[in-house]
């Protein structure tokens, strides 16, 4: 199935799989299949027990959380490449996070019967599952470090580096990055309000470095958007 091929092909060569051996991405691989979300459509709510692992091949994924039972709240973008929920399959407890499209979206799902048999058959299967693990925690230490800059402009686009997948570099992928994130989502993410967001981004936007669309946003240049992110350092 040539679609299913080319999903094969993006996560082989991106994110999480393409850091593992190729014996056992292929038989992760092949354990998958190709599922299609709508906008808004939930791949899975906070607090779900469904069990299982996905990674995104194409499209937009909000990442939300709600912490102290306040939000839910977004706290990150998924771009291809990106998989998530493998703390269901270690834990088999429920969802600690929401999932929810923003774009017409593609994932590969591998269930976690696919999981069980994996780890039966693969001794250092559950090794390489840590891998993801730690890439999503280095994703959750990098926005817990981005709300300690102190100059919010530098911290409105630190976040818009992260949203845009630069914790990835993604390569070949730097300009007219559309992120699916709203004014108002943006300052929650910077600790600031709405207004003072609006206008560092309308300072953004004349030195062409972002584009401001109606509950998106469009980073024209990301590697000049990091320059302006590490200007602390």
């Amino acid at each position: 199935m040539p679609e299913t091929a080319a999903a094969r092909n993006v996560l082989s060569t991106r994110g999480w799989l393409s850091r593992l051996p190729e014996p056992v991405r292929t038989a992760i691989l092949d354990r998958c299949a190709l599922r299609s979300y709508g906008p808004g459509e939930a791949v899975y709510h906070l607090g779900d027990e469904t069990g299982g692992m996905f990674g995104l091949v194409s499209g937009s994924l909000a990442v939300m959380i709600a912490p102290r039972e306040h939000g839910p709240y977004l706290a990150h973008l998924g771009r291809p490449g990106f998989w998530f929920g493998e703390g269901i399959a270690i834990t088999r407890e429920p969802r600690r996070i929401g999932v929810v499209a923003r774009q017409p979206t593609s994932l590969m799902v591998l269930p976690l019967s696919a999981i069980d048999e994996l780890a039966a058959a693969l001794p250092d299967f559950w090794r390489h599952v840590a891998v993801n693990a730690i890439m999503n925690l280095d994703l959750a230490l990098r926005a817990y470090d981005d709300m300690l800059i102190a100059s919010p402009g530098v911290r409105v686009a630190a976040n818009l580096c992260r949203l845009a997948g630069n914790a990835f570099e993604l390569a070949g992928e730097t300009r007219n990055l559309r992120i699916d994130v709203t004014q108002t989502e943006l300052s929650e993410l910077s600790a600031m309000s709405r207004n003072a967001v609006g206008r560092i981004l309308s300072e953004l936007s004349a030195r062409g470095l972002v584009d401001i669309g109606y509950g998106y946003l469009v980073i024209r240049d990301l590697a000049a958007l990091k320059k302006a992110a590490t200007a602390h350092d």
